[in-house]
């Protein structure tokens, strides 16, 4: 069966993964694959998120998993093209998949794009609510965020500085660029631009490739007072630690 595998995803002759774009969740990612796929120099192998390292596919051997993974870029007809994957939930990966990914993009460009943990998770809250829901309800939404913030897990998922920290040591802190979403949403054409250059691409069609609006934006709310002085305290380590950045 492993080697049907490895024959059925056998990387072609050109087949290079450039740039990883690893989050985080609710962070602006859709902006910056919508953003990067209007560069004539940039392609990506799939629409939207690509999630390969955080499906089943982590369950191959390492060999056949390196193949499968690659398969995926192999060159059309020009080869100069920059091919990516951008997946926000790249950034729960624990540091041996980030190490099996270097085994397959060794020379990759990566970007990491954050924000307020609090507003990132406030933002993942409204978004949730409003599946289920047509109207934001305060008094539910506040219930929400409180249970939310009530697991073990927010803390770690909220954990920016971990990620970058295994992002960075895995490929090297100049390989990693980070940058804040505020950023982004203030001057997005120049955000345009420095991810370009990182990424080896001209950045004079930065002007050209921005979305005209917000993208997968969640539904405007103002944060309840409890949520926000609970939060404040969750993520008082995390935001004291990004600000030394």
């Amino acid at each position: 069966m492993i080697e049907r595998l490895r024959e059925r995803w056998r990387p072609g002759p050109v087949s290079r993964v450039d740039f990883l774009g690893v989050g985080a969740p609710r962070c602006g990612t859709t902006w910056a694959y919508k953003t990067l796929r209007e560069h004539p120099d940039i392609q990506f192998p799939w629409r939207g998120e690509g999630h390969f390292w955080d499906s089943e596919y982590t369950g191959l051997d390492p060999e056949a998993e390196k193949a499968a993974y690659l398969a995926r870029f192999e060159r059309p007809a020009r080869p100069d093209q920059k091919w990516g994957d951008i997946t926000p939930a790249y950034s729960r990966l624990p540091v041996d998949v980030v190490k099996r990914i270097h085994e397959c993009a060794p020379d990759a460009r990566v970007f990491f794009s954050l924000r307020s943990p609090l507003e990132q998770y406030w933002s993942g809250t409204r978004r949730r609510y409003m599946l289920e829901h047509t109207e934001p309800a305060s008094e539910k939404l506040e219930e929400l965020m409180l249970k939310q913030l009530s697991k073990t897990k927010v803390t770690r998922e909220g954990r920016f500085m971990t990620t970058i920290r295994i992002w960075r040591h895995v490929y090297g802190e100049e390989a990693v660029f980070v940058y804040l979403l505020d950023d982004a949403a203030r001057d997005p054409v120049g955000t345009a631009r420095k991810l370009c250059e990182h990424i080896g691409v001209s950045s004079q069609p930065a002007a050209s490739m921005v979305p005209p609006s917000r993208v997968n934006q969640a539904p405007e709310a103002p944060m309840p007072e409890r949520a926000w002085e609970v939060g404040r305290d969750v993520f008082r380590p995390e935001v004291e630690e990004l600000s030394a950045l």
